[in-house]
């Protein structure tokens, strides 16, 4: 999540950034939403990248999903609770 903020504050040129924490009996999810003008990118070719994000959530069997969704770009870890 750290690295998801770190783009947005470095590569989005975001005003407004929102942070939502999401528990149920099968996982919790962290959704990061900003309003930037720079879509989170799997290509990134400096810092760890989303690619590295991908293989970290992949390590502990979580999932990561990138949307745009009314303007807004959102970044969504799931992992899930065993």
């Amino acid at each position: 999540m750290q690295e998801a903020v770190s783009n947005i504050l470095k590569h989005a040129q975001a005003t407004t950034v929102a942070m939502v924490l999401e528990q149920s009996t099968e996982s919790v999810t962290v959704t990061i939403a900003d309003n930037g003008t720079q879509p989170f990118c799997w290509n990134e070719e400096k810092g760890i990248g989303l690619n590295t994000m991908q293989e970290r959530a992949h390590a502990i069997r979580a999932k990561i999903e990138v949307s745009t969704h009314n303007d807004a770009h959102l970044f969504t870890l799931k992992v899930p609770v065993e």
